[in-house]
Formats: C-alpha cells, sequence, structure tokens
C-alpha cells in the first residue's frame, strides 16, 4: 500500500491549519482511498477529534524548536537558529524513547511521498514553522523520499535571513503549488523563472459546492492581533476614525449586525483578544450578534453581506463559501497575502490599506459596495474551479 506523510501545522488553534489538513486528507481519500495517511502536525490530540481515526498521528518538531534559546526573535532567521536546531535535533536523536524530532522524522523517511500541506510560513514572518518544515524536508531528502509543497503562498522577505532556507525548500520539492498569484511572481524571482500553478488554499477542498450561501443582515468581523485601536486621518481637519469605525459605518449602511469570528485560539493566536478591542470601540447602537466560532469541526459561517477580517484564510474561506470579504492589510505580508487572494477571485478592489485615498471611509465604502455585489455567485465558482484544479494537482502526484 502506497504512503503519504502529510507535514502540517494543525493542532494548535488556527482553524486555517485545520482547515487546509482535513481539505488535503480528504482529497487523497477520494483519489486514492488505498493510500496509508500518516499527519506530522502541531498538536496530535486536537487534531484527532476532527480527522478520520485511520489516519495516524504524529507530533511535529515545532513545540521542541520553540525552547531554542534564541537572543531576539530576529536571529531566529539566520545561523543563530542553524547551529541551534543541530543541537536541539542531535540532543532528540540522542534520548532514549520516542518523542517528537525522532517520530516526525521517522514518518517522513518511511513515506514515499511527502506533502508540506501550506500555509503562510515562506516568509520570515514565522521563522520557527520554516526551520521545521526545512528539518523534515532534510530529512526526506536525505533518504530519497520526494516531498511537494501544496497550497503555499511564497513571501515577502523583509529581513533575509530566513530566505536561503526557504529557497532551498522550494529548489528541492518536486512540485509546487502555489496558494495565489502574486506568490508565484516571488516563487519565479527566488528560483530564476520556476513557474507554479496557483492552486488557491487547500480548505477550498471541503467547500460543498451544492449548499448556497444565503446573504443576511450581517458583518462579519475578525481582527486578530489589533492590540489598540490605531487612528488614521488623510487630512488636519479631517476627524480621527478607527477600524471600528469602519466597521461601525457598514453596519450602519447595510442595516446589519455585527458578528465577530474566532478562527484562532492560544497557542496559534487570540482572535478573541483583537475582536474585543474593536467591539470595544464599536459604538453600542450597532447590534452584535453572538460570536461565530470556525473550527474544523464546525467550519460554517452563518449567513452574511460581507466579512472584514486581517487574515487571509478566514478571507479565503468566507469567499470560498460565497461570502464577500474585505481584507484588511495591516502589514506587509498581509498585504502581499490578501491582495492575491482576491486577484484569485477577481475582486482585486476588496483589499483596504491604511494609505487609502479616503482612509476609514474607504474601508466602509469597499465592504458596502462588497456585500451589494450582483455577482456573489462568482465567488463559489470560483472556489470549485480551484478545488477542481487541487484535485487534479494531488492526482498526478498520487498515480
Amino acid at each position: 500500500m502506497p504512503t503519504v506523510t502529510l507535514v502540517s501545522f494543525a493542532g494548535r488553534g488556527d482553524a486555517g491549519d485545520d482547515l487546509r489538513l482535513r481539505g488535503t486528507v480528504h482529497a487523497i481519500h477520494d483519489l486514492a482511498p488505498h493510500t496509508g495517511i500518516t499527519a506530522v502536525v502541531g498538536g496530535p490530540d486536537r487534531v484527532a477529534a476532527f480527522l478520520d481515526p485511520s489516519i495516524r498521528l504524529v507530533e511535529g518538531p515545532l513545540r521542541t524548536l520553540a525552547g531554542i534559546d534564541a537572543p531576539s526573535p530576529w536571529s531566529l532567521l539566520g545561523r543563530h537558529s542553524t547551529r541551534a536546531s543541530r543541537q536541539v535535533l542531535e540532543r532528540a536523536l540522542a534520548e532514549p524513547g520516542p518523542n517528537a524530532v525522532r517520530d516526525s522524522m521517522a514518518a517522513v523517511e518511511s513515506a514515499d511521498l511527502v506533502v508540506f500541506v501550506g500555509g503562510g510560513y515562506l516568509n520570515d514572518l514565522r521563522p520557527l514553522r520554516l526551520l521545521a518544515a526545512w528539518m523534515l524536508a532534510r530529512a526526506a531528502r536525505r533518504r530519497g523520499v520526494p516531498y511537494v509543497l501544496f497550497g503555499h503562498s511564497v513571501g515577502p522577505f523583509e529581513h533575509g535571513g530566513s530566505l536561503p532556507r526557504a529557497r532551498q525548500l522550494l529548489e528541492d520539492a518536486r512540485a509546487i503549488g502555489i496558494r495565489e498569484p502574486r506568490s508565484s511572481w516571488e516563487l519565479a524571482a527566488l528560483l530564476r523563472g520556476r513557474h507554479a500553478e496557483p492552486v488557491g488554499d487547500p480548505a477550498l477542498l471541503l467547500v460543498d459546492a451544492d449548499q448556497a450561501a444565503e446573504p443576511g443582515p450581517r458583518v462579519l468581523a475578525n481582527f486578530p492581533g489589533v492590540r489598540q485601536l490605531a487612528e488614521y486621518r488623510k487630512a488636519p481637519m479631517d476627524p480621527t476614525l478607527t477600524l471600528a469605525d469602519g466597521v461601525y459605518m457598514a453596519a450602519r449602511q447595510l442595516r446589519a449586525e455585527v458578528s465577530f469570528v474566532e478562527a484562532s485560539s492560544p497557542p496559534s493566536s487570540d482572535d478573541r483578544a483583537g475582536n474585543a478591542v474593536v467591539d470595544a470601540g464599536l459604538l453600542a447602537n450597532i447590534p452584535r450578534g453572538e460570536p461565530v466560532a470556525l473550527s474544523a469541526g464546525s467550519p460554517n459561517l452563518p449567513p452574511a453581506g460581507v466579512l472584514i477580517s486581517t487574515e487571509h484564510d478566514l478571507c479565503s474561506w468566507a469567499l470560498g463559501c460565497g461570502i464577500p470579504a474585505v481584507g484588511v492589510a495591516l502589514t506587509p505580508h498581509a498585504r502581499h497575502e490578501l491582495r492575491g487572494l482576491m486577484d484569485l477571485f477577481q475582486r482585486p478592489d476588496w483589499v483596504w490599506v491604511p494609505e487609502a485615498e479616503f482612509g476609514i471611509h474607504d474601508l466602509s465604502s469597499r465592504a458596502v459596495q462588497a456585500a451589494n455585489d450582483p455577482n456573489r455567485s462568482q465567488l463559489r465558482d470560483t472556489a470549485g474551479a480551484l478545488a477542481a484544479r487541487q484535485r487534479a494537482w494531488l492526482s498526478s502526484l498520487l498515480g
């Protein structure tokens, strides 16, 4: 029986990672039902709650690598992390009995094919994830096991320390499925013209094409990582406005309630904390709906007019479900991924940046325009076409 090992960071409280893994497993079961699947994941106990029990689960090296004693987060990007990871690896392999490093390396070394299930870690924003993936890719390559990258974003690289590791991971891959067009451009620049077809996010493999997404009088909001409400003013005499004001103006114009979506929880990130900051700035006369807890085991979003979020993964899932989404790009990495996502869905105007000509008013107007898009059914069509492209891509590898 052929065996495939999936490498994912699922099980750490991020619905995006969990949905990508579940979608990939679902597709492989459909395409090659007699394939044995092992999943190297961030948290096996959490993953066991939503995957078929036939999937063998192994904890990956991320928690072990998190113990690296780095003088600063950015030192993880370069030589320090290479030396430290080698030391961690040597200690783990020398320890008697099972451990995450040894077990995860054995899982990739014994497979017929290794699939690194995507996300947004091929950049300098998440150096530990890139380091863990790079270590497992080296282990597979040493044993002659081919590996592929499925549904990844690539770049940007602002600091450069992660770049050699990411380039090596990409260069040695048998096949690469890129998440969105802008990452395809970044890949071509890194690997001197090598191209990869944009296939979208693997979570789209779970979208039910027969389930119609009805619009509803609701604005979904999601703002992980927002610690305080920055004030935006486009001219000296203009009032200062915040993201909360943008959500307020959109909800007022749409006559909608606001429901905050929680798609990530510690240790991955804390959506609830960021949502609470925006909620506190939202005027009380806007009705609040019940919070929406999104997970791989409960992936349905309620009927809504539009989603406003800083997160690529949630925007992608909403678009796949037929809900218009406006991405709030507060960082270069978010701008890269969100613009690529909206290009993929042929909605380039559905991204807001702080430099927008009309500031927060621009955010609310984009949200209202998205909610009133007469062609929103095209979103589901695009998601279905991307899922078909992903299945064809996986089928070509599974033989």
